[in-house]
């Protein structure tokens, strides 16, 4: 007998922007180490949810975010001094879907293609989208097959040809692959 991890079940109405590190100075500000999204995106959004804290906080204003993109640095409104962040220390911050801002043309939030069919241009089923993996020149589509095996593919704008929302289909052109390095 073999034993699988059962996933937990992703609620498909938060998008989850990042994770609460640890305290920053003395004033109240916190780490903050981003799922993808850019730290801007905390200042439009203004108001934000905690998951696994260890205070009865739910909600928090935004009062300003600094540093840099991958070391940004969040101030709260209310939260004034070290033992207070310290008490959101490890707590993931999400949003609700419908609160997102728009997006200009051929943009999609990430959480959108996690679980989304990948077909080809043919219309032949390539899988499902299970993650997406950043790195340095383009972020990588992580894709399971019906078969279990896992294919990437970079999620670049020649890769990427239509996202159909409604029907949570994304439509690509894989790589084209050199024969010499099969």
């Amino acid at each position: 007998m073999s034993l699988r991890r059962k996933k937990p079940k992703i609620d498909q109405e938060r998008v989850y922007l990042g994770k609460l590190s640890k305290p920053h100075a003395l004033q109240g500000e916190l780490k903050f180490i981003p799922f993808g999204c850019s730290p801007v995106l905390l200042e439009v959004l203004e108001t934000v949810y905690l998951e696994g804290s260890e205070t009865d906080v739910s909600e928090l204003r935004v009062e300003y975010v600094r540093g840099t993109e991958k070391n940004p640095i969040i101030k709260f409104d209310g939260v004034d001094g070290r033992d207070q962040s310290e008490a959101l220390s490890g707590a993931i911050l999400w949003t609700k879907q419908e609160l997102l801002p728009e997006l200009n043309d051929g943009e999609i939030y990430e959480s959108d293609l996690i679980g989304v069919q990948v077909i080809n241009l043919d219309g032949g089923v390539i899988g499902r989208v299970e993650s997406i993996l950043e790195t340095g020149a383009a972020d990588v589509l992580v894709i399971r097959t019906p078969d279990g095996e896992e294919v990437m593919i970079p999620a670049a704008r020649e890769h990427i040809v239509e996202f159909r929302r409604a029907n949570q289909t994304l439509v690509v052109q894989p790589p084209k692959l050199d024969p010499a390095e099969s």
